[in-house]
């Protein structure tokens, strides 16, 4: 995924695994957006203090609140603790599991045009990466939001194989849906993102799910003043290389939950055993663009005043 940037927004180039390299970066910058466990969150924390950031909006993870006995939840709490106790102000984001996840399915749809993947019918509120970054554009720009923390959905709970259809629709042909165990699923997994990770995955997408994961929230609108975007919506939107089906493109890039894949690398290892709500490159790397967009839109309507700058992994 190649960012491209709007006429007044400056790059800076930095190494989240490398704090240090972001004193540049963050020079003069009041807000921040974060997504979390991008590198050592403690020291990129105290590196923005130390820059003198006022306002951090941070990308954690609903989980947080519907499964906190899971591993990759007390990660993303003990960041959400670190920022409030960072003595900046901030605002925290919990998506639930972004529809972009869904392009871990690409090229099993490409090759084979079918989709495996267990816990077909079970039906999850999935987010529109660009309503999160709706949301950030509120907090980053608005003011009311600090000290506030906010669990995000999709309009509606959607299934796996309802995903697929609307896939499917999109692209303008047949994709069939394999429903497979979770024993198949998580021996798949397991190879790639190790035991714990593949168990998580598996319960929060629906081995495990809970009335507090399948609640619908209005936070979207609330916040906003827009409707959030259905599911199909994103499959509308996603634009293919010239090379492949519309409506689908390969990760390039990389949301609640682990397995988590941060960093510039591509995703070549994937394995086709579902919607993998955690996978963060694809689907943490377009919420960051759409917010660049979102903080432009308004600006250009004349919202918003200042600079911007967008950090880009070296």
């Amino acid at each position: 995924m190649q960012a491209t940037f709007p006429e007044g927004v400056e790059v800076a180039e930095g190494d989240f695994a490398d704090p240090a390299s972001l004193k540049a970066a963050l020079e003069g910058v009041r807000s921040m957006f974060l997504v979390s466990r991008l590198g050592p969150d403690a020291n990129i924390l105290e590196a923005a203090r130390q820059a003198g950031v006022e306002h951090v909006v941070l990308v954690s993870s609903i989980t947080v609140q519907t499964h906190p006995h899971l591993g990759p939840a007390g990660e993303n709490l003990a960041v959400e603790q670190l920022l409030e106790e960072s003595g900046m102000a901030w605002t925290i984001l919990r998506p639930t599991q972004f529809a972009s996840n869904a392009l871990m399915w690409a090229a099993s749809i490409r090759e084979h045009g079918t989709v495996h993947a267990p816990y077909a019918d079970t039906a999850l509120p999935t987010i529109h990466p660009a309503d999160i970054a709706s949301v950030a554009r509120v907090a980053l720009t608005g003011p009311g939001r600090q000290g506030r923390t906010y669990a995000l959905t999709g309009p509606e709970p959607v299934t796996a194989r309802q995903q697929v259809e609307a896939i499917a629709a999109a692209v303008g042909r047949e994709v069939s849906f394999a429903e497979i165990s979770r024993q198949q699923a998580h021996a798949q997994m397991a190879a790639i993102f190790g035991d714990e990770a593949a168990d998580a995955v598996l319960d929060v997408t629906g081995g495990d799910v809970n009335d507090e994961l399948r609640a619908v929230r209005d936070t979207v609108s609330q916040l906003t003043g827009a409707p959030a975007r259905l599911f199909r919506q994103w499959t509308r939107r996603t634009p293919p290389p010239s090379t492949e089906p519309p409506g689908l493109s390969t990760p390039t890039k990389s949301s609640v939950d682990p397995p988590v894949v941060h960093g510039e690398r591509p995703v070549t290892e994937v394995p086709d055993c579902g919607e993998v709500v955690g996978d963060e490159e694809v689907a943490e790397t377009e919420a960051v663009l759409e917010v660049q967009e979102e903080v432009e839109d308004a600006r250009a309507q004349g919202g918003v005043q200042g600079r911007y700058r967008f950090v880009e992994d070296e």
